[in-house]
């Protein structure tokens, strides 16, 4: 990892992720351990060499950031030290139709931290135009072939890149599903909703704070009235209408990043 002093200082985007253990007991879900997930981080980054912030633990720290570009600057950062995490802390439920391995208290958490490693990736690299939302482990939504993976992901940097004064305004969110959702918070908490994919949002910089107050406020409206945590796609799905969203039609494939140039 250069210094820090030698990372990219502004430019028209900045890639955000982040990868931590959620499953220190060994009962991940197959597939979803820290080293699956830090070998399909690597891959993200052999194509999105950078500019980009990783958040993870600082126990990880070393190992991540020998493995990344130099372009990608590791910030440790405790999932307990979030807004989020003391937002979910005390809440006793979870949904009750959830995969009971991976949908954990630490992984909602996780899920819904997303604004606010944005916001705080904004805050340490503050020059940048947009700010970058992709899932550390992308790799697995897309084609099996290594080569073609790779083609998808330095097309959709290329163009992530390329992204000029269109969309100013507006979050890109991709979804599967047309039309907002409607509903009270404990229709938006027992069962995922894909309003929204998750893995991939484009932000413009001046309005990665209010993705981040939107999210913070729906969260803390589903803990009031629910005390249960619940995913982020079904947060953002409950504050859409806060939110100036740029909705575009997407599933968890390739087609995540086929987002409007204009």
């Amino acid at each position: 990892m250069a210094d820090s002093t030698e990372l990219p200082d502004s430019g028209r985007s900045l890639f955000v992720t982040s990868i931590y253990s959620l499953y220190e007991d060994g009962s991940e879900p197959r597939g979803s351990g820290f080293a699956a997930l830090l070998d399909r981080l690597v891959f993200l980054c052999s194509e999105w060499k950078g500019p980009g912030v990783v958040f993870c633990s600082g126990r990880h720290r070393d190992v991540v950031e020998e493995r990344l570009p130099a372009a990608v600057q590791v910030v440790a950062w405790e999932l307990e030290d979030t807004k989020v995490d003391e937002i979910y802390r005390a809440v006793p439920g979870l949904p009750s139709r959830r995969c009971e391995v991976k949908d954990s208290k630490a992984y909602m958490t996780l899920m819904c931290a997303k604004p606010e490693m944005l916001a705080r990736a904004r805050a340490l690299r503050p020059t940048f135009d947009r700010y970058v939302w992709v899932d550390a482990g992308i790799r697995k939504i897309l084609p099996a072939d290594d080569a073609v993976a790779r083609r998808v992901l330095a097309a959709a940097w290329t163009r992530v890149q390329a992204l000029g004064g269109e969309c100013s305004d507006r979050i890109l969110m991709p979804g599967c599903w047309p039309g907002r959702v409607h509903g009270d918070c404990a229709y938006f908490t027992e069962r995922v909703f894909w309003r929204f994919c998750g893995g991939f949002v484009v932000v413009p910089a001046g309005l990665v704070d209010v993705f981040e107050a939107a999210t913070l406020s729906g969260c803390r409206r589903v803990v009031e009235a629910t005390g249960k945590s619940t995913w982020e796609v079904n947060v953002w799905a409950l504050v859409e209408g806060d939110l100036p969203v740029r909705w575009y039609h997407a599933d968890h494939d390739p087609s995540i990043f086929d987002f409007p140039c204009a």
